[in-house]
């Protein structure tokens, strides 16, 4: 046949590609078409077909050839010939993107000397799906026409059997190596942490040893740490014990921590088991005047050793420690991962494509009958039940196996075992083993093969079953060959087709995170900005104009904000743009001569609509979401989310927390300053005594439980959201934000002498209509506004609280019952009757905000006068009727000096929240749009960029009401709440615990206080130092 081999020389293609590492054979497993002596030929295919890239196969066009890669006879250059000797050649890369301008190629494997090209397509009779592109000069194939090789095969069965057991295990080697570079994305997803500022840039510690063994050994007896424990690093350090310093040793254990001094002839112990630990960190408010210190805080008490020579190493150990205790905590030392969602649906098209061989072929086609016959004398069968292995990755095996019923897991671990990867799911009739049984001796295998169903049933047949057939039929080897290279070939073109997507965690279905909330969460986009920066670097330009545009949405109307417009269109949009982001050419011409009049002349000033981008903004997000985070949900950075969202299951206890200060006493209970041990946030602790809830309502456990109910539905800067629900058999807790500046019923006294500007009432009202009318919006009522239930926070802003009164109603929904604080309750709530059929709804919650600002105008010296002639009406007894309840009169602002620096528009506004009909009076539609506000941004509003309007002094003041604490007012739950743990048990209020996702997001970010070994790192150091690794 050498008269009938054509050689076809290629050029390189100079396209780039990305290396691959391959496992190492003895031999390829080809047919071998004598090119021995010559050097390495390389080829690399993808599923693309860039038009300069020069090709031996185009991918869709059909090849009637056979080929066999050689290297190329000519002349080549040196520098060619080394680059091929350093094994710097690529493999296949098949295209993952339906895009018409940017081709997303992804590699599959490379080809050298003797090995084969375009057998799929041979073995299937289909057209090339694969594109093979020549890496370097000097590379060549043999061509062979199939119907040459037709002729051939038919010629001589010994030579067809050959052809066949070739091809089959050329594909899986090939299937194989795949598979190698789905263990690297497993490997490289299973290493990644969550916390890149907080994690550290060493691997494995260091050991270090201050003790010697035999004094270690007699240590370890005297603190009675179990011998089984591994001693990972001693180190000296010093305790203060008594109001002593005393200086011993810090000893670390696989399962422990441990201080061990002598005194005196004292000994001075303390030994903390791992499962005690809430947190250790160093640079604490507490260590800060210490030397090389860190804090150890526990449930019961919190420890602090200072003077440690090797602060780094023992950091290090510590780290490890504590890593594998949550490791083990969760359940799971290692992740699995799976192909994404795009993956399994692209396995699911080539499952559904199913060629049919070559009709020429037909004569090698094995008859279920035959088959069947075979399997009969031949196999053994064997049962197995769900999670049995059947081949455990690196064991030997030389079967080949046949799914008679059940299913069949594929898996892929990484050399380290923290990482599994899930190749795919066989069912009956499938055949696995190939290459083991076309071996004819045992080889480890490269992937594991798991039961997945109880009760499957497999046939095993062994190499040597073949040989009493090539006597007696020697045709029957052959077809056998050939239905393994069919099988092979359909593993392939599956694995091929897969291979472009990512992988993500297994069971990772139940973390939902949409392309919304990732956006929106200052933490995820961080996350996913790093992404594509590093994996999608061409679309970064459109998330830049994305966040870009976010930027300018919130920025209040100002120089500042139309200096962000201009921008925008300078570097995005204007024909002289940089990056120009795609839009559709009557958004880019409505852009371009918006802007170019605004450019010069008089409109230069004026304010840019904060909308303006609106459209382009949202079609760029769905550019975003199309192209990118699929692959993004796919790929290891998204780790960092479902481990933070794995965070949101584990609900704190009363000793994760240090108490620093009680705030407030009541009947229903305390309210504690805590500081959460592992971030040091600061939060206020409402803590009901179950005892006394239940002497005060029998129904107390389920006002507890809606209480909290409706508080964890809130997430609202304007508001006092919760961040934690726990409880013990004694008492019920509820975490909240710690707001410290004082009441709107103390901050308004200031307003007896000053009146209120029109930019302070503006300010004020601001924020309270954007947190009432967050709430409504999700259907949340409030019914007791009023200045003591708004807090002032350290920023100056205004945050409503005590949501004690508070429902979640249906849509439509009205209320009847009469409860709230009377000044503030309006005509329809005084009025509700369930018999009458007169209800409430929303509406009550705006009457109530116009009399809580009319109140705060006056300095809280007076009432709306129809507000006050009610108040004096129930004073005397009288039955309330609709004609009690008035219209303020514009004459009543006029009149009071309190409202000498308003507007008409601000008195409108007041008057309009007090109108006695509800339908007549602003809500939850239309207050926004009220003439009060016509210059507000409401992005701007919620995003807290508007400036508050205090004077300097009134800002000094609320800064002087931050807590700053001592380490000495730090007391444990054990020291605080003894008395509380002496009460009665009773009933846990069902659906109580609770962990807010913005709390866990504010702790990742604000933790500054992290255990490391070395200097602390930025978020964009570390975002540095991996791109440069990478």
């Amino acid at each position: 046949m050498q008269k009938d081999v054509k050689v076809m020389r290629r050029k390189p293609a100079p396209t780039k590609a990305i290396s691959t590492n391959r496992p190492e054979t003895a031999e390829s497993h080809g047919v071998t078409m004598e090119a021995k002596g010559f050097e390495m030929a390389t080829y690399r295919i993808e599923h693309a077909n860039p038009p300069e890239a020069a090709s031996v196969g185009d991918e869709g066009g059909r090849r009637d050839s056979y080929m066999v890669a050689e290297p190329d006879r000519s002349e080549s250059t040196p520098t060619n010939r080394a680059g091929h000797a350093n094994g710097s050649a690529t493999g296949p890369e098949a295209s993952t993107s339906a895009s018409s301008t940017l081709v997303e190629t992804v590699h599959l494997t490379s080809l050298e000397q003797d090995e084969l090209l375009g057998e799929v397509a041979f073995i299937e009779g289909t057209p090339l799906e694969v594109r093979y592109v020549a890496e370097g000069e000097g590379c060549a194939v043999r061509e062979l026409s199939r119907e040459l090789l037709w002729q051939e095969l038919h010629r001589d069965p010994v030579f067809a059997g050959n052809v066949f057991k070739n091809i089959a295990i050329t594909l899986s080697v090939k299937c194989e190596e795949i598979c190698w570079r789905l263990e690297e994305m497993a490997s490289e997803a299973a290493s990644s942490g969550w916390r890149a500022s907080w994690r550290l840039n060493q691997g494995k510690h260091v050991q270090k040893f201050a003790l010697s063994q035999r004094a270690a050994v007699k240590v370890q007896e005297m603190l009675g740490v179990p011998r089984e424990q591994e001693l990972l690093h001693s180190t000296t350090a010093a305790f203060d014990h008594m109001s002593i310093r005393v200086h011993g040793h810090l000893l670390i254990y696989s399962e422990t921590i441990a201080f061990y001094a002598k005194v005196f002839g004292t000994q001075v112990k303390k030994v903390l088991p791992v499962r005690t630990i809430v947190s250790v960190l160093r640079d604490t408010p507490a260590t800060k005047e210490m030397e090389a210190a860190i804090e150890v805080a526990c449930m019961e008490d919190a420890l602090i050793f200072s003077n440690i020579p090797d602060l780094k190493e023992a950091c290090e150990a510590i780290n490890e420690v504590l890593k594998s205790a949550q490791r083990a905590q969760r359940g799971a030392k290692t992740q699995n991962f799976e192909f994404n969602d795009k993956g399994r649906e692209a396995a699911r098209d080539a499952l559904e494509h199913n060629p049919r061989s070559a009709k020429v072929l037909q004569q090698f086609q094995l008859s279920p009958e035959e088959w069947l016959d075979f399997l009969q004398r031949e196999a053994q069968s064997f049962m197995y039940n769900r999670g049995e292995a059947v081949v455990r990755q690196n064991s030997p095996c030389d079967s080949l196996f046949q799914i008679a019923r059940g299913c069949i897991r594929v898996e892929k671990s990484t050399s380290l075992g923290d990482g599994t990867v899930v190749v795919s799911r066989l069912g009956p009739p499938a055949v696995f083993g190939e290459f083991f049984f076309l071996m004819g001796d045992k080889v480890n295998s490269l992937t594991s093969f798991i039961c997945d169903m109880d009760g499957t049933e497999l046939y095993v047949i062994k190499p040597s079953s073949l040989k009493p057939y090539l006597e007696s039929n020697p045709m029957m080897p052959v077809q056998l060959y050939r239905y393994l290279a069919t099988s092979t070939a359909h593993k392939y073109r599956v694995l091929r087709e897969t291979s472009g997507f990512g992988i993500t965690p297994k069971g990772a279905g139940t973390v939902q995170v949409s392309m919304e909330e990732t956006i929106n969460n200052p933490v995820f986009l961080g996350f996913y900005t790093r992404f594509v920066r590093i994996e999608k670097p061409e679309r970064l330009p459109w998330l830049q104009f994305w966040q870009a545009v976010e930027e300018f949405r919130v920025t209040p109307a100002s120089n500042a904000a139309n200096k962000l417009a201009y921008e925008i269109y300078r570097d995005y949009i204007s024909d002289k743009a940089e990056h120009l982001v795609p839009m559709t050419p009557a958004q880019e011409k409505g852009l371009r001569a918006f802007f170019a009049k605004r450019l010069e002349g008089p409109l230069a000033r004026t304010p840019v609509p904060s909308d303006i981008f609106a459209q382009a903004q949202a079609d760029i997000f769905e550019e975003l979401r199309l192209h990118t985070y699929d692959k993004f949900v796919g790929s290891s950075h998204f780790n960092g989310i479902v481990e933070l969202k794995e965070r949101e299951k584990e609900v704190p206890t009363i000793h994760h927390f240090y108490y620093l200060r009680r705030l407030g006493v009541g009947s229903f209970g305390e309210v504690f300053a805590v500081r959460k041990k592992d971030s040091h946030k600061r939060y206020a602790m409402k803590i009901m005594s179950k005892e006394a809830q239940a002497q005060m309502s029998r129904r107390w456990a389920m006002y507890v439980r809606i209480e909290s109910e409706v508080m964890a539905a809130l997430n609202h800067p304007f508001l006092v959201n919760l961040n934690y629900c726990f409880q013990t058999p004694q008492a019920v807790f509820m975490v909240i934000d710690l707001v410290l500046g004082g009441d709107l019923d103390d901050f308004q006294k200031r307003f007896r002498t000053n009146p209120a500007t029109e930019d302070m009432l503006r300010f004020m009202s601001c924020q309270l209509v954007s947190g009432l009318a967050y709430m409504h919006g999700i259907g949340v009522i409030h019914r007791d506004i009023k200045p003591p239930n708004v807090l002032i926070d350290e920023e100056g802003s205004l945050r409503i609280t005590d949501f004690g009164l508070s429902l979640k109603l249906k849509p439509g929904e009205e209320l009847y019952d009469r409860t709230g604080t009377k000044p503030y309750m309006a005509p329809e709530l005084h009025l509700a009757s369930k018999s009458q059929k007169s209800g409430y709804s929303f509406s009550v919650d705006w009457f109530a905000l116009g009399v809580t600002l009319w109140e705060v105008c006056t300095g809280g010296l007076m009432m709306p006068p129809p507000v006050q002639k009610t108040v004096n009406a129930l004073k005397h007894g009288e039955f309330l009727v609709r004609g009690n309840f008035e219209q303020v009169s514009m004459g009543a602002f006029s009149a009071n000096p309190a409202f000498s620096n308003l507007s008409k528009d601000g008195c409108s506004f007041l008057a309009a929240l007090l109108h006695p009909d509800p339908l007549k009076r602003l809500n939850t539609q239309n207050v926004m749009r009220h003439e009060f506000f016509r210059e507000i941004n409401w992005a701007a509003v919620r995003a807290r960029k508007l400036q508050p309007p205090w004077d300097t002094e009134t800002m000094r003041q609320l800064a002087a009401k931050r807590l700053d604490e001592a380490f000495e007012q730090r007391r444990t739950a054990a020291k605080v709440l003894g008395h509380l743990m002496q009460k009665e048990e009773m009933q846990n209020v069902s659906n109580f615990d609770f962990v807010s996702p913005r709390a866990i997001m504010e702790e990742y970010l604000e933790n500054v206080y992290q255990l490391r070994a070395g200097p602390q790192e930025t978020i964009e150091e570390v975002n540095e130092a991996e791109e440069a690794a990478s």
